[in-house]
């Protein structure tokens, strides 16, 4: 019998001024190997499957300021380190032109960040990324603060 991960993403966006609205549009990068619930302003990730490549959430954006600075941030809560982190891609014409990456979580609630410009890309994708393994099998992730934020 396998064991499954279940990661609960709340969504909670900033207020500040320059904050960008998130919205509900949350997909699976893998539906085969994680199954992704939304409910009630959160976010429910079960991890079924060791995969090949990261599962987690993405989130595609058409309409953001060219050559703009954002940042992307959120608090990570793991019952183990290394199992999870931010990503950001951008993408011009179908293909990635750059891709932007955290650090992973450590063991106690991990506040989160990549800062990036989105240069002349025409889409953006925004990841809480996870690391599905054998070894990550059974473990459990919360994200909340979740924010997109128009720099300087």
């Amino acid at each position: 019998m396998k064991k499954y991960v279940s990661v609960v993403l709340s969504l909670i966006f900033a207020v500040s001024t320059g904050a960008v609205e998130l919205g509900n549009s949350w997909k699976s990068l893998n539906p085969a190997g994680t199954v992704l619930e939304k409910k009630e302003g959160q976010l429910h990730l079960v991890i079924r499957a060791e995969t090949k490549f990261h599962g987690g959430a993405v989130l595609n954006f058409e309409k953001l300021e060219g050559e703009t600075n954002y940042l992307f941030s959120a608090t990570l809560t793991a019952d183990q380190p290394d199992l999870a982190y931010l990503s950001v891609k951008l993408y011009r014409k179908g293909e990635e032109l750059k891709r932007f990456d955290s650090p992973c979580n450590g063991k106690t609630p991990s506040r989160l960040s990549v800062k990036f410009n989105t240069e002349k890309a025409d889409r953006v994708e925004l990841l809480i990324r996870t690391i599905q393994t054998t070894k990550t099998i059974g473990a459990a992730l919360t994200a909340e603060r979740i924010s997109l934020e128009k720099g300087e």
